[in-house]
């Protein structure tokens, strides 16, 4: 059986004055005619905070994540992280407007010698999650996808 897969994956690094980092995080992906392994799944620290980790899943999804990091000091960070996006099952019935979904976080970052400690406290209309992370990440976070 055919299946047809896009999606697109953007990060935009900068910073707005001196001690601080920002990023913002775009993605746009569309299926036809997906079996459920190949559904799009997101949810997390990593993608969609106030939602547990692939909670958001469907054949179609977009999201836009903006994330700030103010660094206080080497050992210090503070973070704060928006998201909004939706799935949905139509491919060509987008509204964009409508059922959208929203999360933010905020916490710290604090560098160790043997990786970095990160605390993120996230909230969205349906939940309230802590994340805690340790460590860097080895590989993409949309690797399974490709």
């Amino acid at each position: 059986e055919r299946m047809n897969l896009l999606y697109l994956d953007q990060n935009f690094y900068g910073s707005i004055y001196r001690r601080n980092s920002a990023s913002v995080h775009l993605f746009f992906g569309l299926t036809q005619s997906a079996v459920f392994y190949r559904y799009f799944s997101e949810g997390g620290d990593g993608s969609f905070v106030g939602y547990h980790y692939d909670e958001l899943d469907g054949t179609n999804v977009g999201y836009l994540r903006v994330e700030n990091l103010f660094h206080w000091n080497n050992f210090l960070s503070f973070l704060a992280v928006f998201n909004t996006g939706k799935t949905w099952e139509d491919s060509f019935n987008i509204n964009p407007g409508k059922n959208l979904t929203t999360g933010f976080g905020l916490g710290f970052r604090i560098n160790t010698i043997i990786g970095p400690f990160r605390y993120l406290y996230s909230i969205s209309p349906d939940h309230q999650i802590q994340y805690f992370n340790f460590g860097f990440t080895l590989s993409t976070q949309h690797e399974k996808r490709r």
